[in-house]
């Protein structure tokens, strides 16, 4: 259906308060939105189609219509646009209404992004938008950061020409839009015209593609001049001479969708697209599209609904280190605490997200969880000691270090232990947030004669400073020494607690600075006496395998394990028990202990001086 014209325009109608009308421009403002109009706009007053207009005189920045018995399960959108002077003009109104008229959406907002720019909450109101410009955004930075906050959080954005093709100063979204990878065709490629239509549809079978049987970019037909589109771009269809008509990508949180047309059709102009072929529905199904698409779920970087190898190979590509780089679109999904990297903390949440049965590879990160089969998300889960893996390379370049152990949240006499099934204890609360330091390390014979040798280092209350790297260990141990984990023990550690390591030069230290330490890992000991998997609690099993570990029994990797557990987590006597001592009846007796939920008996930390 053609909309009404006169002279190749629309023909604006007046705005209806009668709810069960539907008038073809309807035109109502919402204040209640919170936008107000920027006043003394001194843009270029001749857009990229070459159309003129008048300052603006009226302050209506919002227009909204919803369609005539349209359902409220149906997407909500809004026109993101820097279209003409005022929400009114026809450059605005003819794709407004066609998409009304298409019964697609539950309503169709103008936000007139010429005017203000919306907030990333304003646009949360929105399932998808489309963003198209024909003179200045208000601030096209800004819009920009709102609109990729908005995919983050899992929005879907549609950017039609001539926001992806305009070299005009301020038609071209900016900010972290375009610093932080979020464009489908690169927007600096400009723009060409001339006449064109459909060409080759690569992905017939794309939902953007159903029910489009031809369309035609009328004499005009403005579109990207370059080809150039991400790397990581599925291009649907093309132009009869090769510029990208339709394409997407699936790797940001959101939908990012890139129509290569002007959305106004020649019922506004001639030589616009021919509204008797199928642009319209193009825009709908673009705008459907980006709405309906499952946002990534963290940790997920293909969007088929899982965590596993395929994202840890994405996740190694997107890491950046604390500080050191910038979460682009395509990495956001490994942003977990949304500080803009990706680092060691988003590494242990994605573990954490892991859905294969088997363990995630090891990733080589600064002070990152040991290779470990009793490991959740953090370091080992160990009775009266704790690991990490000690880094290969850091921001801190292997010279001497100090490890610093805080007592984040400890065995405390009451409901909210930090790990679950723990039984009533004795309460360490008083020494919680106080800090340790990892003293001189030595190497200890684990229980089995042919294992290998563990090095731990006992809890201080000074610094120790050394190349704490497993080369440096190796020089140290021999070649004989587990040198990729390093443990801590003394009385501070406690079953049930939380503990975070990081490490600091001696002038970070020095400086009481926090900034200058490197990101914390958290490591979590276990339940008192629960040494086999499954863990949760203590039963026969944890009895049995302590018994087996007296044994001399070795550990032998795998999933599920075998043989008996480590003395890093069998060895259940008093923390003055030194490290090189067999596993004997005390620690059977303890085992047995616990498994009467008998509670921790030892006297737990002490002040330091």
């Amino acid at each position: 259906m053609r909309l009404p014209t006169e002279k190749g325009k629309i023909i604006p109608q007046p705005c209806t308060t009668k709810p069960a009308a539907f008038t073809i421009g309807a035109v109502c403002a919402l204040a209640a939105y919170g936008f107000t109009p920027a006043r003394g706009n001194d843009r270029n007053m001749i857009g990229e189609d070459g159309s003129r207009y008048k300052a603006p005189t009226s302050n209506i920045v919002i227009h909204r219509t919803v369609a005539p018995g349209a359902s409220s399960g149906l997407p909500a959108v809004a026109i993101v646009a820097s279209a003409s002077g005022n929400v009114t003009d026809p450059w605005f109104i003819d794709p407004h209404d066609r998409l009304v008229m298409s019964g697609a959406f539950s309503s169709v907002t103008i936000l007139h992004a010429g005017e203000t720019t919306p907030t990333p909450t304003q646009l949360s109101a929105f399932d998808a938008v489309i963003v198209w410009s024909n003179f200045a955004f208000a601030d096209p930075g800004a819009l920009g950061d709102a609109l990729a906050d908005y995919v983050n959080a899992g929005g879907g954005v549609v950017l039609a020409t001539f926001a992806n093709s305009s070299e005009t100063a301020g038609r071209a979204l900016g900010g972290r839009w375009v610093s932080h990878e979020y464009e489908v065709i690169p927007s600096a490629g400009g723009t060409a015209t001339g006449p064109a239509a459909l060409g080759a549809i690569l992905e017939p079978g794309h939902p953007i593609m159903q029910g489009v049987a031809s369309f035609s970019g009328g004499s005009s037909s403005f579109r990207p001049a370059t080809t150039n589109t991400a790397t990581s771009t599925q291009k649907i269809a093309l132009w009869d001479d090769g510029a990208t008509l339709v394409a997407v990508r699936d790797d940001a949180v959101g939908s990012l969708v890139a129509l290569g047309f002007y959305p106004p059709s020649d019922d506004v102009l001639a030589g616009f697209w021919d509204a008797s072929t199928d642009g319209a529905l193009l825009i709908e199904n673009a705008l459907v599209y980006a709405a309906q698409r499952i946002p990534l779920m963290a940790g997920d970087s293909d969007a088929d609904q899982d965590v596993d190898l395929d994202d840890f190979d994405r996740f190694t590509d997107c890491f950046t280190g604390t500080n050191q780089g910038q979460a682009n679109a395509n990495c956001v999904t490994f942003d977990f605490d949304r500080d803009d990297d990706v680092d060691c903390t988003d590494w242990l949440a994605f573990e954490a997200a892991w859905t294969e049965p088997a363990e995630p590879p090891l990733f080589k990160c600064p002070l990152q969880a040991g290779p470990n089969p009793f490991a959740v998300a953090g370091g080992e889960m160990l009775n009266r000691t704790g690991g990490f893996q000690v880094p290969i390379s850091s921001a801190l370049d292997n010279s001497d270090v100090a490890i610093r152990i805080k007592l984040a949240d400890l065995y405390v006499d009451s409901d909210e232990d930090p790990v679950n099934g723990c039984p009533v204890g004795p309460d360490f609360s008083q020494f919680e947030n106080q800090v340790r330091y990892l003293g001189p390390p030595s190497a200890f014979d684990d229980n089995a004669v042919s294992a290998p040798q563990f090095v731990a280092a006992k809890l201080q209350c000074t610094p120790f400073y050394r190349d704490w790297s497993p080369a440096a260990l190796t020089a140290d141990f021999g070649a004989g020494a587990d040198t990729e984990t390093i443990y801590f023990y003394g009385a501070e550690v406690v079953p049930c607690s939380v503990y975070k390591a990081q490490q600091g030069t001696q002038a970070c230290i020095e400086s009481a600075s926090e900034d200058c330490f490197s990101t914390s890992l958290e490591i979590r000991t276990a339940l008192w006496g629960d040494v086999w998997t499954p863990f949760g609690d203590v039963s026969f099993t944890d009895i049995g395998k302590v018994v087996d570990a007296f044994k001399g029994i070795s550990f032998v990797e795998g999933n599920p394990p075998d043989g008996a557990p480590r003395k890093t987590r069998a060895m259940l006597r008093d923390n003055s028990a030194p490290l090189d001592s067999a596993i004997n009846f005390t620690d059977i007796g303890n085992v047995v202990n616990a498994f009467k939920t008998i509670a921790y008996p030892e006297d737990g930390p002490a002040s330091c001086p």
